[in-house]
């Protein structure tokens, strides 16, 4: 019975920052804006995020790596979006 409780607590444990993921694509869709590639700028900004806590041995750098890297590809898929080479549903 223990182990059932540790397994829901390490599922939730990890699916939280899906679940802020989720959370944000719901206040993006009731403007209208379908973004399917939330989870894709979310892997992007993991990666870049990491790569510069190697390098740099800071996390402060990497956390503020992975802010400028969601920023800039959410910045492009705006520009994309309302230069009108992508649909919004």
């Amino acid at each position: 019975m223990d182990w059932i409780v540790s397994v829901i607590a390490a599922s939730l444990a990890v699916a939280a920052p899906l679940l802020y993921g989720a959370l944000g694509e719901i206040f993006t869709q009731r403007s209208g804006i379908m973004n399917l590639g939330l989870e894709g700028v979310m892997l992007v900004g993991a990666a870049t995020s990491y790569i510069a806590a190697v390098n740099s041995q800071s996390l402060f750098v990497a956390l503020l790596t992975c802010i400028l890297v969601g920023l800039v590809l959410g910045f492009l898929y705006a520009v994309l979006l309302f230069a009108g080479m992508f649909t919004a549903a």
